[in-house]
């Protein structure tokens, strides 16, 4: 999803996963989130990493009660336990503030690091 909130959707393959790479190096995103999904989206991360893209990978089935944060080469930074499975994470406009929903429920997290800066 674009910061608007308009929804984006490409094929899953090498040259339309090129073509999502270019858009979002354009739009210089300061984290991109995403779920795990049984390894199907290894080739993208890759890719975003090898273009010096920030992402997040959430995987509820490594950490079912939190989210895990990896860094640009891919090392585990941490996790955040919130008891249940989580269904999205984004950082608020402020860049200290962490999102997260899962079940029935929306959490806020003011943080003193912020959100990083690249």
């Amino acid at each position: 999803m674009w910061p608007s909130g308009e929804p984006i959707s490409v094929p899953y393959d090498d040259h339309d996963l090129t073509a999502m790479i270019e858009l979002l190096s354009c739009v210089q995103p300061t984290r991109i989130v995403m779920e795990a999904t049984g390894g199907l989206e290894r080739s993208l991360v890759r890719a975003l990493v090898a273009a010096g893209l920030p992402v997040i990978v959430v995987n509820p089935r490594q950490v079912p009660a939190g989210d895990g944060a990896i860094d640009k080469n891919g090392t585990l930074l941490g996790t955040i336990e919130t008891g249940q499975p989580t269904s999205n994470v984004a950082w608020g406009e402020d860049g200290q503030t962490l999102f997260i929903t899962g079940g029935s429920s929306v959490s806020r997290l003011r943080l003193t690091t912020g959100a990083p800066r690249d």
